[in-house]
């Protein structure tokens, strides 16, 4: 009979005591978070400027929740998808200097 092991990578990770980061309840915006956000920016995409529809857009991190950014209203602002994806882990200043610098 075959045993299954664990990768050993996996091993690793288990033995060094890294704790598991759970998925909070708080990763995005509620509905009306977002909505307050829509209102808020006026429906205008914070970094390209366009106008974008509430389908097209989303609730956005300023600072990234990846670098200790919180989903509160102050952190969020509107912005188009394709800006969102760029964006990435960026915070918004280092992404606007980058958008002028590709100009």
């Amino acid at each position: 009979m075959l045993h299954r092991r664990t990768p050993l990578k996996a091993r690793s990770g288990l033995r060094r005591g890294k704790p598991i980061q759970p998925i909070g309840r708080d990763r995005f915006a509620s509905p009306t978070v977002k909505r307050k956000v829509f209102k808020r920016d006026g429906a205008v995409c914070r970094y390209c400027q366009e106008v974008t529809a509430w389908e097209d857009g989303v609730a956005e991190h300023v600072l990234p929740r990846g670098r200790g950014g919180a989903t509160v209203i102050e952190n969020l602002v509107w912005a188009c998808r394709p800006c969102n994806r760029a964006k990435g882990n960026m915070t918004g200043d280092e992404f606007r200097t980058r958008r002028r610098d590709q100009i």
